[in-house]
């Protein structure tokens, strides 16, 4: 059974979100470079790594307040940025 990039499994939703091959450059620097990952729901989940790993872009990308350089997000099988307005209406951000 593998996941598609909607986040669900034969058809029934299983990740809360699911990332493939995310990047983001700033000019000819990446700040993340071919990130993939699933999140399943009902699970906990934190970045942690150090300063200039890409945490806090990958989380403005998820957030949808930067638009990654290539690659697919989804959120509560919902494909971020296609349906942006959707996703925020569901999740929250509290930065520290």
């Amino acid at each position: 059974m593998a996941d598609n990039i909607e986040g669900t499994v034969n058809g029934e939703v299983g990740s809360a979100i699911q990332i493939r091959d995310l990047r983001k450059v700033y000019g000819s620097k990446p700040a993340v470079d071919g990130l993939t990952l699933s999140v399943n729901r009902g699970s906990f989940f934190g970045f942690l790594g150090p300063n200039g790993a890409g945490k806090t872009t990958t989380i403005r990308m998820l957030m949808g307040l930067a638009t990654p350089t290539a690659g697919e997000i989804s959120i509560l099988g919902m494909i971020m940025p296609d349906q942006s307005l959707d996703i925020r209406a569901r999740i929250g951000l509290v930065p520290d």
